[in-house]
Order: structure tokens, then sequence, then C-alpha cells
């Protein structure tokens, strides 16, 4: 035990294993150095293999030319501290370094007071380091000066130091503490990051993976009780309690603990317990001490007004995570403006900077920031948010749906290529914006307009799971405000989203809600388009009795109104599913009325769709030669009335007809022009239907190694969209072309692969076919 004086308001403590040393000027707060030592019960460090192994780097790097100097930056309850001791301790046993000391500056403690200044520091310092205590000055000046020459004569006598200069808030906290002699090393802990202090690196530090989430809360509970193997034996409570806590070290510690403390409380409790995002923050409260709410609390309370003001507001954007322009909508700034107080927060760290000049908060701060009283301003930014958001979707939509822009919109996109990225990168937000304006009754109105061009635009790039989110809460908004019209709407395209996502049944279900829905309101012509699209669902379901049945009747309904145009739309209808059901002759039938209508109405876009529909009922024939100049014929008028979308699939079905007439080199150029086609278009799931009908072509040219590339790439494509029947095929075609290349191990993977999703979907011939694949493999 050694002994301080206490006098003038100075205390006297020791514990061993610890040095604690205090300033004895009145007003001033304790300073503390401890030794670095390894504590033999400390569980491991989980998941911070790689950033310790950068830290170790980069203390090395920047060592050789004076003293190392790397700051630790990152969130509250990050991990930081625990990373530098672990670094310390490694510096030591590797011989880098030899002796650790750490000293906590309580940077972010609210009391001014209880912050520690660098001259609370250096008395204890030089105690810790050895130095005479009898030999200390009494002036700080006079320790400062004593304390950098005494750490240059150990670095002579090749004496280094490792000091860890934990929880500094402000350059002016360290700086002062870092010697000068050559070999000593110092890393800075800190909840911000700091600019232009010179030779300092920085290691930001990101939460942990999943695994390793699972793994320190693992340690974590084993080490209190090794037999408590609840986290390994539900692997899946263990990684939802994971995402929880957002991966968050000091999250995931406190998880530990409650787990410990309840032995027989099955995890299952804790999941359902901390799922509300209301009540989460408090479900990390271990005591007072002990806090995630109260860790940010501290990081939070340093920001001035402007800063706190928009770290309110943020959470109001719905997604998770804002660009510029919606960040500037809400703070009601100039976008430079608030992308500098994005960047400071980003700084401390309250904030992450994604890429595309995206910022998002951690879960848990986004939850804390959430809780705090409102802003005044909060209704009026969410609304400046909303419409900033649908202002932008608009201009996107115009060239999503049109490929052009809306002059009467201020557009930010120069392309399609450029509002179909944006809308990559903000659907989930878009999405999100529906589901709050859902939420909220007096945005009732907002979210129901917002449904039909939002459904639209996902339903032409395909993002279907989204589309049926988007689809369900625009019909049940649309109910609660009594838009009868709105609502049925909303049907049509929630039944044909469940239809692309083959849930079939609940489309069906959709589609008789609408049919009901148009027969109460006597509207005869929505009762056509409900059929249509339930015959739709039919025809999928290889129901094609019915699905021919419910066209008959809607033709009547043409007819008897008169409305020759949707007679012979309905005409085409039919053709469509007689095809299908192997009646290409009634096919044709139906089809020569159409045909002659579009032809006198001068309907040209008619008159294409049905010669390329006559194309595949003389497919259906056999009748190659003539089907092959009908598709050709459609896809001529569809190049002239500059409508690619269909001209894509008249290209496609001219391939396939002559496929069928041998000549695969020429339907392998018309599948690499659709694939131009498609790329202008920016269509990844016709490309990807495309890429299997080219990658056939090449299997029949001889060109296995291409095909297999095209076939890999369409099977990524499909993934992407979960569809899973065009992704079974791609597997299935991809598996023969690599059994020709002779890749048999990676063929039979993929061919079971194939199988196990036909099987699956109830696609006994496709099944039968890999199958048949397989065993030819054996």
């Amino acid at each position: 035990m050694i002994s301080v004086h206490a006098a003038n308001g100075g205390i006297a403590a020791g514990s061993i294993g610890t040095l604690n040393y205090f300033a004895a000027q009145k007003g001033r707060v304790a300073a503390a150095v401890r030794p670095i030592v390894p504590e033999p019960h400390a569980p491991a460090l989980a998941g911070r293999e790689r950033e310790l192994g950068d830290l170790t780097d980069l203390l090395t790097e920047t060592g050789s030319g004076g003293t190392s100097v790397v700051a630790i930056a990152g969130a509250p309850g990050i991990g930081k501290s625990e990373l530098a001791r672990s670094a310390a301790l490694r510096g030591i046993a590797t011989g880098q370094t030899t002796r650790g000391l750490f000293v906590n500056m309580q940077g972010y403690d609210p009391d001014p007071e209880n912050q520690v200044a660098p001259e609370d520091v250096y008395s204890s310092l030089l105690r810790a380091l050895g130095f005479p205590g009898d030999d200390i000055p009494a002036t700080n000046a006079e320790q400062a000066t004593v304390y950098h020459q005494y750490m240059d004569e150990l670095a002579h006598t090749d004496e280094s130091v490792l000091l860890v200069i934990d929880n500094a808030s402000t350059v002016a906290q360290f700086a002062p503490l870092i010697p000068s002699g050559l070999s000593h090393r110092v890393i800075v802990t800190s909840r911000d990051t700091f600019g232009g202090v010179p030779g300092m690196r920085t290691l930001e530090l990101d939460v942990l993976s999943a695994d390793a989430s699972v793994l320190l809360m693992t340690n974590a509970t084993t080490q209190r009780d090794r037999h408590d193997n609840r986290l390994r034996d539900d692997p899946t409570s263990a990684h939802e309690l994971a995402r929880l806590c957002g991966r968050l070290p000091l999250a995931l510690q406190i998880v530990a603990a409650l787990i410990a403390d309840e032995p027989a409380r099955p995890l299952t409790d804790l999941v359902d317990e901390l799922a509300d995002e209301n009540t989460r923050l408090s479900g990390f409260d271990y005591d007072v001490n002990w806090s995630v709410r109260a860790a940010i609390s501290l990081s939070y309370r340093r920001l001035p007004e402007d800063l706190s003001k928009l770290f309110r507001l943020l959470p109001l954007i719905p997604g998770g995570d804002v660009g510029l322009r919606a960040a500037a909508a809400l703070s009601g700034e100039k976008e430079p403006e608030v992308r500098r107080k994005l960047m400071r927060l980003v700084r401390a760290h309250l904030a992450d900077k994604q890429a595309e000049e995206r910022w998002r908060m951690h879960d848990l701060i986004r939850i804390y920031a959430a809780e705090l009283s409102r802003d005044p301003d909060s209704d009026a930014a969410f609304q400046r948010m909303i419409l900033r958001y649908m202002v932008d979707f608009m201009a996107a939509g115009s060239w999503i749906l049109y490929g052009k822009s809306d002059p009467r919109l201020s557009d930010p996109f120069p392309s399609r290529t450029a509002a179909v990225s944006w809308f990559g990168i903000e659907r989930p937000t878009l999405v999100a914006a529906v589901r709050e304006l859902s939420r909220r009754p007096e945005f009732h109105r907002m979210a129901v307009e917002f449904g039909l061009p939002l459904c639209t635009a996902l339903d032409k790039l395909r993002y279907l799971d989204d589309q049926v989110t988007v689809a369900t809460l625009w019909a049940s908004t649309a109910a609660h405000v009594g838009d009868e019209e709105a609502e049925v709407l909303a049907l049509n395209h929630l039944g044909g989203a469940l239809r692309r996502v083959r849930r079939f049944d609940e489309a069906i279900d959709m589609h008789e809600r609408a049919l009901a829905s148009y027969r109460r309101r006597g509207d005869r012509r929505g009762e056509g388009v409900a059929k249509t699209n339930l015959a739709n669902v039919l025809q999928d379901l290889g129901r094609f009795d019915e699905a021919i049945q419910l066209y008959q009747e809607d033709l009547a309904r043409c007819e008897e109104s008169g409305d020759a145009t949707s007679a012979g739309e309905t005409l085409t209808n039919l053709a469509g599913v007689l095809i299908k059901a192997g009646q290409p002759d009634e096919a044709i039938a139906a089809l020569r009325q159409p045909l002659e209508l579009f032809r006198r109405l001068g309907n040209r876009e008619g008159y294409a769709r049905t010669t390329d529909l006559i194309g595949g009922a003389l497919q259906r024939k056999g009748d190659m030669h003539a089907a092959a100049s009908a598709h050709r014929e459609a896809a001529t008028i569809y190049l002239e009335l500059d409508n690619q979308y269909a001209r894509s699939g008249a290209m496609n079905n001219l391939a396939l007809a002559l496929m069928s007439l041998g000549d695969a080199q020429s339907a392998a150029a018309i599948y690499s022009e659709q694939l131009e086609v498609l790329e202008q278009l920016d269509d990844r799931h016709r490309r990807g239907i495309a890429l299997n009908n080219l990658g056939m072509a090449l299997t029949r040219l001889g060109r296995i190694v291409d095909a297999i590339d095209a076939h890999r790439e369409a099977a990524e494509i499909f993934v992407h969209y979960k569809d899973v029947g065009n992704e079974a095929t791609a597997r299935l075609l991809l598996g023969a072309a690599l059994r020709n290349n002779r890749q048999i191990d990676e063929a039979r993977t993929t061919l079971h692969q194939a199988l196990s999703m036909f099987e699956t979907a109830g696609s006994r011939e496709d099944a039968d076919e890999a199958r048949q694949l397989l065993k030819g493999l054996e």
C-alpha cells in the first residue's frame, strides 16, 4: 500500500494492484493512473481480432520515428477501452512495450468539475512510472517538465511505455500528455474523431459481427455459470438478441448479465421484452451505473443546440438512413449547412456516414433520440421531409415509367439510370414512409395518394415484396378513410403482386374482393378488370378452363355494352390462355377479330400485340417459319413506336422460333440485341430470362463456357428478385451446361438445388428433367 499525504482537500487512498493518486489542489478532480496487467477472470476479447491486429500494426508503424499515437474512436458502448487494454497487454506480452498505464480522463462527464485535466495527471503518472515521490515538484508546470524529461530518459534506456488515455473529449485533454521520447506509444480513446493532431492515426470502431456478438454474450454468461448453454442451444434467439442489441458491445454485455441473472428464464422471453422499440432502451438499464441510455446521454448532452435539434429530428425519417436532400428538407436548411452538421454528428459518433452521401444512426442511438422530448418543429419538419421525398419520387417515377423527365417538376435526375439508382437506394425509406403515413391519421390521405405511383414503380422494377407491403397499407388506409375507389385499385395491385410472388390463394382472394366491390357499385368495366386479373392467376395455376370462362364472361359484357376496344383486349387475353392450354387453332380464331379491329382503328400497338400472339399460336402449331415472320413484324412495329419494352418481348419470341428452326446463330444475335435493349430499360428481371435463353443458344453453338456464364448470371438475378421458379430453371440449365463442360461436382450440386426448388414448387415435369440429368452423372 502506498500512501499519499492528504492536505488541502487531498485524499489518501490506495489499493493492491491499483495505484490511485489524487491532486491536492482544491476544486480539481481526482486523477487515477492504473497499471495495465492481465486480469485472470476477464472474458476474452470477442470479435475484435482484425481491429486488434490493425491497432498493433499502427502502433508499430508509427513508432520508429518517435512516439506512436493512435486514437480509437467510436460510439458510446462500442468497446474502445477494452480494445485499448487488449492492445496494451499484447504489446507487453510480445515485448513491443515494457509496461502499460491507463488513465480515465472522464471527458464526457456531464459535470465539468469531474473532467480530468492533464495537469491533474502528471504527478500520478510520475509515481506510476516509479519516479521518487519526494522529487516530484509542487507546481503543475514543473511536474509537466519533469514528466517529459523522465519519459525521454526511459526511452533512451530502451524502456518503452504504452499510455492509454481513455475517454478524452478534446485534444486539450490528451495532447499535453503525449511524450516526445522515442519508442513510447499512446492510445487515446474517444467518442469524437479529432482532426489536426500531427502524427496521430485514427482507428474507427464499428459494431461487432452477428457471430461475434453471440460469442461475446456466450463468453460472459458461461463465465458466470459454465453450465449455462442457453445461447448455444437456441441460436435463433441468440442471434435475434444480438440484432436487438444493435451488436453494440455494451448492450450485449448487459443482456448477457440479464441472462445470467435468471438461469431458468427462456431466451424467447427476453427477445419478446426487447422487441418493442418503445421500451427497448429500458431493457438495457441494468442499474443506474450500467446503462446504454446513460452512455448515449453523456454524448448527447455535449452537443450544441443546433446539433441537438438535428439529432432529435433525424429519427423522424422512416427507414433508418437519410440522404442529403431529405435531411436538408427535415432541418429547413441549405444542403451545405446540414451536411456540415451531419458530419459533426459523425465525428461525435452519434451518426454514421454511409456511401452515396447518406447518413444513419445506430438503432439504439436512434431510439434514444426518438425518446427525447419532441422538438416544436417536429410536425413541420416531418411534413417538409415527406413532401421532399414525394416530389423527388414523382420526378424519378416519370423516368422509370415513361423514360423521360416530367417538365412540370424540378428534376434532380439527368437520366433514367440516375432515377432508377436513386429509387433503389431510397426504396426502403419510401416504403417506410408509407407505413408511417398510414400510422398517422392526419396523413392518411397522403398515404392513399402515394400508393398508386409507388406501387406502379415497384411493379415496374419488380420489387415485389415491397409492392405487397405498400399495396396492403394503401388498401387498408383507403378503407379507413372510406375511399372505395382507391381501395379496389389497391386490391388490384396487391393481387397482381401476390400472383408474382406465387402467393396464389391470397391473390385470388384480393381479386375476388375487388370483383365484389365493382359488382356492388355497378361498375361493369371494373368487373372486367377484376375478372382479367383473376383469370391471370387461374392460368398460372393451370386452371385454364376457369380462366377461359372468365374471359368469355367479360367478352359477353363487352359485346353487351358495345365496347369494341375492350372486346379486342379481352380476346387477346383469351387467346393467350388458349395458347397455354394447347388450343392454338382456337387462339388464332379468337385473334382475327382484334387484329382487324386494331388495323381499322389505326391502333398499331394493339395490332403488334395481336400479331405477336398469333406468332405464339403458330409456334404451338409447329409452323415456325410463319411464327418467326409474325414475331419479326411485331418487333418492327414496336421499334417504330419506340416501345422498347414490348419490342424486347417480341424479339425473345422471334429468337425462340429461330431456335426451333435450328438457327441458333441468328437466335444468339437477337438475344444479344435484346440484352442491349434491356440494359437501356434497366430491366434486370427480363435480362435474367434473356440470359437463360441466350445460354441455350450458346450451348447449341458449342460455346459452353459462355453459356455457363449466362446461366450463372441469370440465377444470381433471380435470387435477387426472389423468383424461385425462374431461379430453378436457371440452375437446371446451368447444371446441364456444367455437365457438358465436365464440371461434374458443381453440376451435381447445381442440379440438386434445381430439383429441390422444383419439388417445393410442385413442378413435376421440371423435377423429372432434373432427376434425369442427375442420373446421367452417375
